[in-house]
């Protein structure tokens, strides 16, 4: 994927944060992207526990990076991740 320096990169994924599963980078970021705020997530349906989307927000500075991102429940350290996301940048 291609960004313009100044360019925000906006990622949307399926969660549910409500189950304790989370999205989360594998590795810091490289120079090229910085998060940009907090997660925010908006349920499908408006009821207690529903899944929904998740959209994380990445400033794009020169240079290149690897996005790669894991859902997971964090305490569960000896399990593998249910989904994975990954996207290289190259930022001019």
């Amino acid at each position: 994927m291609q960004l313009n320096a100044g360019d925000v990169l906006l990622v949307q994924l399926d969660g549910n944060p409500s189950t304790g599963y989370t999205w989360e980078r594998v590795e810091p970021l490289a120079g090229a992207l910085q998060p940009l705020g907090e997660p925010e997530f908006a349920p499908a349906k408006n009821l207690p526990g529903a899944p929904g989307r998740i959209t994380l927000r990445y400033l794009a500075a020169s240079g290149s990076a690897r996005l790669e991102l894991v859902y997971h429940r964090p305490w569960e350290t000896d399990t593998p991740p249910v989904a994975t996301f990954s996207v290289v940048v190259l930022v001019k």
